[in-house]
């Protein structure tokens, strides 16, 4: 069974409300109503501040703006135990302990693997060629923009994500990927970057059309998946081979 979407905020594993009610399969109105109602006893169990995003869906495709919030694991737990225990309900109840259990597990795994002295120095030099990259996304953007593109930021995010997709498999959200790569999978995606910063570049400097350099950028870092291969966050592969063992 697929795991639920627990992710991190300030370091602790959290879920949002939208993730309980998808789990629970009821309205997120109900869920976030109750969550209003015993809003006193979940700030005492610290309260993380409600967010207003756009969440969009089928039904929500005019980007209507909906009130959510991440809880911890004692707030979420607190906050289905208030439920009426219905088959799914007690089902879900055993995968949110489950899950926050294993994410707590995984952390302590990516802490002991942040302080190793080699990977400290590898992830500083990896910054220095991510913020050559940066650079020259910028140019990039600036050149779509020049093509007639009308969302050219989204390739900030879209290459980066494009990279991570080709060479990591990873179970759970993190805020910043990188910051929980082993030495190994710091090499490979500060290589990455150098593979995309060049096909910007050659791209830009043969004046292909934006989107046949993104192309390019993809099929580059698809070359490198292949040479490199695509590979486990290490807490996660660690973890799950001695829950096998």
């Amino acid at each position: 069974m697929k795991n639920l979407p627990i992710q991190l905020e300030n370091n602790e594993p959290v879920i949002s409300t939208l993730d309980i009610a998808e789990g629970l399969k009821q309205d997120h109105r109900s869920v976030f109503r109750l969550v209003a109602k015993y809003k006193k006893e979940l700030e005492e169990i610290r309260f993380f501040a409600i967010l207003n995003r756009k969440i969009k869906s089928k039904k929500e495709a005019r980007g209507r703006k909906t009130s959510y919030c991440f809880l911890n694991e004692e707030q979420s737990i607190f906050l289905v135990t208030l439920m009426r225990n219905s088959p799914k309900v007690v089902i879900f109840k055993k995968r949110l302990s489950q899950d926050f259990i294993k994410m707590r597990r995984k952390l302590l795994v990516i802490n002991a693997m942040q302080t190793d002295p080699e990977r400290l120095v590898r992830r500083e030099a990896g910054k220095v060629t991510r913020r050559v990259e940066t650079d020259a996304i910028k140019e990039f953007v600036e050149y779509c923009y020049s093509q007639g593109s009308t969302n050219a930021k989204w390739y900030y995010k879209g290459l980066t994500e494009m990279a991570n997709d080709q060479l990591f498999l990873t179970e759970y959200k993190f805020k910043n990927l990188r910051d929980i790569l082993n030495t190994n999978q710091l090499s490979t995606i500060e290589t990455a970057d150098e593979v995309i910063t060049r096909a910007i570049k050659e791209g830009m400097g043969q004046g292909l059309h934006y989107k046949e350099i993104y192309k390019l950028a993809k099929k580059r870092v698809e070359t490198l998946a292949a040479i490199r291969g695509k590979t486990f966050i290490p807490a996660i592969q660690q973890i799950e081979y001695e829950s096998r063992a």
